[in-house]
């Protein structure tokens, strides 16, 4: 049907239209006729720029190099990466060869730098990992457990334990529902043999309370203990933050050594009772 058709079936329904109304309709039909403009080059679909670096050089770099090196792809391709983890509504992707060759919906699937390292060697080039931000982010809450640099302030309790084969930790951490992943302090964690560098690793860099951090990812044994002494755990990437005692995470709270979000009570499940006349936290199952 062309205008003229549309309108007469218009007044056939409603009625005869006076001008104006045969204005306002026939400039409806004028726009709906219209073919949407041209995506601008910015919107267009791109490919993402840089390269996977050859092994031998990859190899030759620090962790700290390497991190720079993604974070210049990062800016380089930020809205290309935005858009990716958009579309796929993924936390973290592998670009090899200017593509997504694999996505996730959070750390706990994500590759270490260590499996990332194996499969460079295999290919002759390393994957690069993007770790979408929001996957860190933390939401403080007001009032707490230990006692913080605010007045009449204290931030809830959650002891854990960390372990790698025969290595274990003992944790009093921080205990934080407005961030998923568990934040522990490198140092701690290397002195007490946890943790050691290993050639793959990659020291990435992101922001908490507007203050830059660095970290390694670890996949760690971490377990919760209830009140009658039963032990549950689970394997999980723990964000092993580089130089804590000069990070953001001991702003709110300078004795803080670990940070636990929600995720690990997400995969074990607790009870947990937060008493804020005694400040005190107890866990059952």
């Amino acid at each position: 049907m062309n205008h003229e058709e549309i309108l007469e079936a218009v007044e056939k329904r409603v009625g005869p239209l006076d001008e104006r109304d045969q204005a306002v309709a026939q400039a409806m039909l004028d726009i709906l006729a219209q073919k949407e403009p041209p995506l601008s080059p910015n919107a267009a679909e791109t490919r993402f720029e840089g390269e996977n670096v050859p092994m031998e050089q990859w190899a030759t770099l620090t962790p700290e190099e390497r991190g720079q090196f993604l974070q210049a792809l990062e800016e380089r391709n930020k809205e290309w990466l935005a858009r990716k983890f958009q579309q796929l509504r993924a936390g973290w992707l592998v670009i090899l060869d200017g593509d997504v060759s694999s996505f996730g919906v959070d750390l706990s699937d994500s590759p270490t730098d260590q499996e990332l390292y194996a499969q460079g060697e295999q290919l002759g080039r390393c994957p690069l990992l993007f770790i979408n931000d929001i996957l860190l982010a933390i939401e403080e809450p007001a009032a707490a457990w230990q006692a913080t640099t605010l007045v009449q302030d204290f931030y809830p309790g959650l002891p854990i334990t960390l372990a790698d084969g025969g290595a274990l930790v003992n944790v009093e951490a921080d205990f934080d529902t407005g961030s998923f992943d568990v934040f522990a302090d490198w140092d701690v964690l290397e002195s007490q043999g946890l943790v050691q560098p290993q050639p793959g690793d990659t020291a990435r860099s992101s922001f908490h309370l507007s203050q830059p951090y660095v970290y390694l990812r670890r996949k760690l044994r971490v377990g919760l203990t209830a009140e009658d002494g039963s032990h549950r755990e689970t394997t999980q990437l723990i964000i092993c933050v580089r130089h804590w005692t000069f990070s953001p995470f001991v702003r709110i709270n300078p004795t803080r050594t670990a940070l636990v979000g929600r995720g690990l009570c997400l995969s074990l499940a607790p009870e947990i009772k937060l008493d804020f006349a005694q400040h005190l936290t107890t866990l059952s199952w």
